[in-house]
């Protein structure tokens, strides 16, 4: 929290300091945490616990004029929004102090302009069991014979409580039951009739049993397709991005899980609470025709009842939601093990892992043990709330069948009538578990299925015949976090029909071009252009289609060779398919195959080995007619002969087509027309192989530490070694005396006196596998070279070698001749 302002009223950056705002309304306390200029951090408790409320307000921040980021965390009720500088701090405090727990009709700060509709449609929190059934007119039909096959079984189901009494009847008062006065004078004939008629009872609920379980498997099923293609078609809509920052575990527990506990109740759910609702107004009206003052004590339990049901179902959903969520992460842990057991044999790390799997699964079942306690503790309340009344109808009813008040029959009737409704309330535990399971899942997909994506297709066409495929990054800046951008106002120019590569240390940010590129995000400031048009306007799937990828990580359907690589072009003939196998290399080990292009390569290609994966996807990419390639690390689980045969078979396919080759191997890219030599997010380098090599800048250094060729020495003879500290570059300094200004902690040497095949190096201290550099020859901003252990900074006096050389042993290899001051 803030200190309260200074005198002068400023804070850091020089903007007005705002005041601790304090509000009586639903928010709560507002408090800023700390501001500088363009970022402001709050702490808002009415967000506490309230992710919806979280979300609500971080949309109504980015709808904000000059906004450009928010964050807001349910967890700690943090607030982050970075903005623009003309944007007043006190205004965004205002507006989150009168911020309603529903979402505000007017506010004071002016909004954008509205976005374009969203490509995936989105019905968040509509999405209900009814509309689940009324919105299919085939789940409406089915529901509809389900709910009357359900009232009929049930209705026969509660005839055999009426066999018993009349059973009762015949055997207490004979002649003078209610068969004898049908006509059936013997007590034989009347049970002969009893037993035919329950005879055909039971046959009819058993057909209709069967029926009613066809029908709600039906039900069932049907929803669960349907909601499970809404899902996937949803998903397929979404950002990459977004799906990418999952694990497979969690969409698999949402689009398995959570759709299957849906489709569940409604398979198992019906039948619990028609047999209840059935068989109360069975009781009921029993109750009611024998005896109405039984009736009523009966009920007085109703109001205990209510309350009972009322006081758990929402404790019962909330530890329901705990459990659900301790699930995914269980399902998470063991999915992730189990993709990555082969590391941990190696690793020896069993018991590691074993443990951690152990601590996810007693999480899940601490849950689910707190679950099913609320829950069975549910059943037990309503059965002793319900238990009176029967002991009551026992205890009056009893003594009413000894005054004569009551036939046994009538009696016997009542009290076969509670029990079966005491019982249906038993099993609607069971039911109470099924829906609040479903409603937790259901309330997961709903929100899922309301949230739609943040890449938006623009309305422009992009026509493949008439894409050239110039690319361009106009001052393009993105990060990933507000915190850090990866590229910093970058600009590239990418010709059409020519063959790009981008090349850089780790996180210099050459992924993110191609995914920028494909619009897997958008860029935060600046443009990117597809033959000058922002790819921002254009029609998503049309861009899409214009790029052929083939990303680090190689996609492959479970379908054979064949299906694999005519992905892209399903109507390519055998031929050509077998030529794209050829161009990448792969021709070879597929026709080895016993299958050939028929050959099925199983989930994910895990019969084939990383290398004929990628030269499959590589194959798949040619065979494309996309007009721009992209290649991210495409080559790098090949061998080197492989990798030349494909480059050489790129060079041919790649002929007026725009390719990009993202590669850490410099061969793949030495052909390339131009190169980008990326660091920190910005162009260090540009040109051609030979050009870069003879340049001695940032790409030489790193072509000389993949070939491991002996940096040449600097024109004025004097080779330099870079100190453990940075030092700046020598270009163009010259000392009073006219010789290159060597600092204080770098070390000369004479070459003169040192054999050709011999290091450049005069000191007997410097380690034999430290690089030697020219140091006066290098651009400023080139990574030097340090050596593996800093040594101290002693001032060195400069080493001048004798005039001759020194000459190795004929038969020892060539040593360093140690100089003396």
């Amino acid at each position: 929290m803030l200190k309260p302002p200074s005198p002068a009223g400023t804070s850091r950056g020089g903007v007005p300091a705002p005041p601790l705002f304090t509000s009586r309304s639903s928010s709560g306390t507002v408090r800023v945490r700390s501001s500088i200029l363009g970022r402001t951090r709050w702490h808002v408790p009415a967000l506490v616990d309230q992710p919806n409320l979280a979300e609500r307000i971080v949309g109504a921040l980015l709808d904000t004029k000059g906004v450009t980021a928010a964050v807001a965390n349910p967890l700690t009720g943090g607030v982050l929004a970075t903005y623009e500088p003309t944007v007043p701090v006190s205004s965004l405090t205002a507006f989150l102090i009168t911020y309603p727990l529903a979402p505000p009709a007017t506010s004071n700060i002016p909004a954008r302009a509205s976005k374009p509709v969203d490509p995936v449609p989105a019905n968040g929190g509509t999405l209900t069991f009814t509309k689940l059934i009324t919105g299919n007119p085939e789940h409406e039909r089915l529901a509809k014979q389900v709910v009357m096959l359900a009232l009929l079984n049930r209705t026969v189901d509660s005839a055999p409580t009426t066999l018993i009494s009349t059973a009762i009847d015949v055997v207490t008062r004979g002649p003078g039951s209610f068969l004898g006065k049908l006509g059936f004078a013997s007590i034989r004939s009347q049970l002969l009739a009893l037993s035919g008629i329950g005879l055909t009872i039971w046959l009819i609920d058993a057909a209709l049993g069967y029926y009613y379980s066809v029908a709600t498997a039906k039900l069932g099923s049907a929803v669960q397709d349907d909601l499970l293609r809404q899902v996937y078609d949803h998903l397929q809509g979404i950002d990459p991005a977004r799906i990418e920052n999952k694990s497979v575990s969690d969409w698999m527990a949402l689009m398995d899980g959570d759709v299957s506990h849906v489709a569940e109740f409604i398979e198992k759910g019906v039948d619990p609470v028609v047999a209840m609702a059935t068989k109360g107004l069975v009781a009921a009206g029993t109750f009611l025709a024998i005896s109405p003052g039984l009736a009523a004590v009966q009920f007085l339990s109703m109001p205990c009842l209510f309350y009972v049901v009322t006081r758990f179902l929402g404790p019962i959903k909330e530890r329901r939601v705990v459990a659900r969520k301790a699930e995914t992460a269980m399902l998470a842990t063991l999915h992730n093990n189990i993709a990555g057991m082969s590391t941990i044999a190696v690793s020896a790390t069993q018991d590691t892992e074993a443990a951690r799997v152990a601590e996810a699964s007693t999480r899940y079942k601490e849950a689910t043990r707190r679950m099913a306690l609320l829950s069975s503790a549910y059943a037990a309340a309503i059965k002793t709330v319900v238990a009176p009344g029967f002991l009551i109808a026992l205890g009056l009813g009893g003594r009413r069948v000894e005054q004569d008040l009551l036939a046994p029959s009538s009696y016997s009737m009542m009290l076969y009538s509670s029990l079966r409704l005491y019982s249906a309330l038993g099993h609607f535990g069971i039911t109470l578990d099924y829906y609040q399971k479903a409603t937790v899942s259901l309330n997961r997909v709903d929100k899922f299925l309301s949230e739609g994506p943040k890449i938006l297709s623009g309305d422009t066409a992009l026509p493949l015949e008439t894409v050239r495929g110039d690319v361009s990054l106009e001052n393009a800046s993105f990060g990933y976090s507000l915190d850090k951008k990866v590229i910093h106002h970058l600009k590239m120019h990418l010709p059409a029909g020519k063959t790009i590569g981008i090349v850089g240390p780790s996180g210099a940010g050459k992924t993110t071009i191609l995914r920028l590129l494909l619009r897997f995000y958008d860029v935060d400031a600046g443009r990117v252009t597809i033959d000058g048009l922002d790819i921002r306007n254009l029609h998503l799937a049309n861009l899409r289609r214009a790029i052929a990828y083939v990303p680090q990580n190689v996609f492959l359907t479970s379908g054979t060779i064949r299906e694999n690589i005519a992905y892209l072009r399903p109507d390519a003939s055998p031929e050509e398919v077998t030529r794209a196998a050829r161009l990448a290399a792969a021709d070879e080990f597929i026709e080895a195959m016993p299958g050939g292009y028929e050959t099925r390569v199983g989930f994910g290609g895990v019969e084939l080995s990383g290398g004929q994966r990628q030269r499959i996807a590589i194959a798949r990419t040619m065979l494309s007619d996309a007009p721009i390639l992209l290649f991210d690390e495409a080559t790098s689980a090949v061998d080197n002969e492989t990798e030349a045969i494909i480059q050489r078979s790129l060079m041919d396919v790649a002929k007026d087509r725009t390719t990009i080759i993202v590669a850490h191997r410099l061969s793949t890219i030495r052909q390339c027309d131009l190169i980008y030599v990326l660091d920190d997010g910005q162009v260090r380098e540009q040109g051609r192989h030979d050009e870069l090599v003879r340049a001695d800048g940032v790409y030489a250094s790193m072509w000389r530490i993949q070939t491991g060729e002996a940096p040449p020495a600097n024109g004025g003879g004097v080779p330099t070694i870079s100190a453990p500290t940075p030092t700046p570059s020598l270009k163009g300094r010259e000392s009073e005396s006219g010789q290159s200004d060597v600092p204080d902690n770098m070390l000369a040497a004479d070459q003169s006196d040192v054999p050709d095949n011999t290091p450049a190096l005069g000191q007997s201290d410097v380690p034999d596998n430290m690089l030697t550099l020219g140091q006066s020859d290098v651009p400023d901003n080139m990574l030097t070279v340090k050596p593996r252990a800093a040594r101290p900074r002693t001032k060195k006096p400069t080493v001048v070698a004798p005039p001759t050389p020194v000459e190795p042993p004929v038969d020892s290899p060539p040593k360093r001749k140690r100089k003396t001051p």
